[in-house]
């Protein structure tokens, strides 16, 4: 089956990380592939200068906070796959933002973006459902992709995902 369409099968949670093969070229592609996605969605907001350390900081987190995660749970032999569902997955959400971040630039006047009524609170709020629609559904699909790695529960697993998101966000705003 071709890899992107195993994402986005494991986005609609009917696939899960048992089902990538552990392939380091695929690894290594899918997070190519999210930093590249990465940088676009941070272009389509018009900022004028990308810091690539801050998504190379970005990946690399990632990668170490799954890795301890299943050191603790003890499940380290599923890393690969797990990781490689993770990282796909957050390089397609990457590519779902890139249009929602050109829209919430151009709403806000940011840089010289500004084409639409940033007076329009209708237009403000339609964006922001959309983002936290895609916000549940990310730590839905980490929440799967975590229920099949460790085992346990899904309120566990979306907990785990949502301290990854806090902690990324953290990670982030020190790089800056």
């Amino acid at each position: 089956m071709n890899s992107i369409a195993l994402v986005w099968r494991t986005m609609l949670l009917k696939a899960s990380p048992e089902d990538f093969p552990p392939s380091q070229n695929l690894l290594i592609g899918f997070c190519l592939l999210m930093m590249s996605l990465g940088v676009a969605a941070s272009l389509a907001t018009g900022v004028d200068k990308i810091d690539w350390l801050q998504v190379l900081i970005d990946l690399l987190f990632l990668l170490a906070f799954f890795r301890v995660v299943l050191l603790v749970f003890r499940m380290p032999q599923r890393y690969k796959q797990t990781i490689i569902a993770i990282v796909g997955c957050r390089a397609i959400f990457s590519g779902i933002f890139i249009p929602l971040n050109y829209m919430t630039a151009q709403a806000i006047g940011f840089g010289e973006m500004a084409q639409v009524d940033a007076s329009s609170p209708a237009f403000g709020a339609v964006l922001a459902l959309f983002y936290l629609a895609c916000f549940i559904w990310l730590l839905r699909v980490f929440g799967h992709i975590l229920v099949s790695a460790l085992e346990v529960r899904l309120s566990v697993a979306i907990a785990i995902s949502l301290l990854y998101m806090m902690s990324s966000l953290f990670v982030s705003l020190l790089v800056l």
